[in-house]
Formats: structure tokens, sequence, C-alpha cells
């Protein structure tokens, strides 16, 4: 996400934002292991992860494909055969297709307080990213807890 400086999320198969980095220095291709590695250590149950194009490397692929059992990592530019039918695997793709919502999460990001960021230097700013991301996570747990309580509703109106 380019907020002036770039920030990385990391967001679960149910929408909830596990982990977050500010990329003071560097680009996406310098913290996607480190990023994986930390999000392994608070949660040791994390198997997969879908990456933009931006994130790929030869030494990142090779080091994500030992940490994760399925790895998500398009290649950037023209593919080579080995990476045209890695990359048209049915995993693979249906992964990719999941990939969206990271960007949506991203917008709601923006409308959880990331669109204007009043806080100055760098630690007004990694407050304020990270209060962002409890926002998102906030709203996200809301939705949830509504929808079951209108399931629960209609279950009893229709019995």
């Amino acid at each position: 996400m380019e907020l002036g400086v770039p920030v990385c999320v990391l967001e679960d198969q149910h929408g909830f934002l596990l982990h977050h980095e500010i990329l003071w220095e560097g680009g996406d291709t310098d913290i996607a292991v480190p990023m994986i590695e930390a999000a392994q250590a608070r949660y040791p149950d994390l198997r997969a992860c879908s990456f933009d194009r931006g994130f790929h490397s030869p030494a990142n692929r090779l080091r994500l494909d030992a940490l994760l059992e399925h790895n998500v990592l398009p290649r950037k530019g023209r593919r080579s055969r080995a990476d045209h039918v890695r990359e048209e695997d049915p995993a693979f793709v249906a992964a990719r297709k999941q990939h969206p919502a990271v960007e949506s999460a991203i917008h709601n990001l923006e409308h959880r307080g990331l669109d204007r960021v009043r806080a100055y230097g760098p630690d007004g700013f990694a407050r304020v990213v990270a209060l962002s991301v409890l926002a998102f996570n906030i709203h996200r747990l809301g939705l949830l807890l509504r929808r079951r309580a209108l399931s629960r509703a209609r279950r009893r109106t229709a019995a």
C-alpha cells in the first residue's frame, strides 16, 4: 500500500489483518521473507501465502518455498516454461483469484484512518498505521457478529 511510505499487510482467510510492516527502507522484495517469518512466529499454522508480482525474486521464491507449503509468488516479466506450469496449477490459480481481497483491505484501511495521516514523524505514522489496522479488525469482527445475529434471528422467525 502506498501512503507516502509503503506499508505491507498480511490478511488471513477470514479477512483479519494479522501483521503489518512499514517499509522505511527497502522494498517489497526485501520484506517478503522476514514478514512471513515474523507471522509464522506468531501464527505457526501459517502454511500458505499469496503475494503480488513485486515481491518476486529468485531468492525469495526459494526461501518462501522452504517456509510455506503453498507459496503463491508470481514471477515478474516473461515466464519460463517451468514457471508457466507452476502458475497454471489449479491451486495457484485459485489462490491468485482470492488475492484481490487484499486490495479491498487496503482500501478499507484508508477508510479507517489512513487516508489522512495527521500525525508527525515516524512514530506518529507508525501509531496511525497500527490504529488503522486495529480499527479494521474491530470493524471486521463487528461485521461477523452482526451476520451471526441476523442468521440466528432468521432461524428463529422461520421456526
